[in-house]
């Protein structure tokens, strides 16, 4: 059986920007051949499925571009690294406030020495660098934190979720 990968689209349905409705696209991956089993999960750009072999960014990114004439960056993760990210949580207390832990996705490892050359200012907020991911555990909120506001002008690509859509993805993948 094939394993399902979580497949997060970057910055789409946000602002009136990039609108992709995830119902037309669970449906136009549905009916390309190697896809099964395709969810979606809200409408934030979520897809999990039984992806094709090969890189499943890439092919879901054309498909996008040739169906829906966007150009949506794709990070492809499996279920085990999805588990991975839920059982290596650096800030297990924060867990029951989803709302304050965040996981930015990386196609890539972060940078080491990132934040320190960011200049970032904590302010409350922690940060916690995985093996292809971001912990981001925010003490207030994450729209006017400072660690927002770094990680906005970053000049690494990524796309962020909350614990609990993190935490779904991992059941969904599972």
């Amino acid at each position: 059986m094939a394993r399902r990968t979580a497949l997060l689209l970057k910055g789409v349905n946000v602002g009136g920007k990039n609108k992709l409705p995830m119902a037309e696209l669970r449906a136009a991956l549905s009916g390309e051949p190697g896809w099964g089993e395709v969810e979606t999960y809200l409408q934030s750009g979520n897809v999990v499925a039984c992806a094709p072999k090969g890189d499943a960014a890439s092919a879901l990114h054309e498909l996008i571009a040739a169906r829906f004439g966007l150009d949506i960056e794709v990070f492809a993760w499996s279920g085990k690294e999805i588990a991975d990210v839920v059982a290596d949580n650096p800030f297990p207390g924060k867990a029951d406030e989803p709302k304050l832990l965040h996981v930015a996705f990386l196609q890539s490892a972060p940078p080491k020495d990132w934040f320190a050359t960011a200049g970032l200012v904590h302010a409350g907020d922690e940060v916690a660098l995985g093996r292809r991911h971001i912990y981001l555990c925010y003490r207030d909120n994450s729209r006017d934190s400072p660690l927002a506001k770094v990680m906005r002008n970053a000049k690494i690509s990524f796309t962020a979720r909350n614990w609990t859509t993190v935490v779904k993805l991992a059941e969904l993948t599972s």
